[in-house]
């Protein structure tokens, strides 16, 4: 049997590591309760984000955007998290 990551959301499938090609793990990280944001100034321009929640619900909604001439991801914070928790996304650039 092959192995590999697959996510599913609902039953469907929203990565497969066997199908991503070319992207670059940039970082795990903790979104706390007040929410962050989290910019790779050396990274440039021109990228395609993927954010993968590590328990691939999307609990914590969250923007890109390259208006600072380099990637920036924005996470909003979940007022209704218990205090004790916090989601973990693995943010990749392709």
């Amino acid at each position: 049997m092959a192995s590999g990551l697959k996510i599913r959301r609902a039953g469907v499938v929203v990565f497969d590591s066997w199908l991503a090609a070319g992207g670059v793990c940039m970082g795990i990280f903790s979104i706390p309760l007040e929410g962050w944001t989290i910019t790779f100034p050396g990274a440039g321009i021109g990228r395609t984000p993927i954010v993968i929640y590590g328990d691939s619900f999307q609990v914590s909604p969250y923007t890109y955007d390259e208006d600072l001439g380099y990637p920036r991801f924005v996470f909003r914070g979940g007022v209704s998290w218990p205090t004790d928790w916090r989601p973990s996304v693995g943010i990749y650039l392709k």
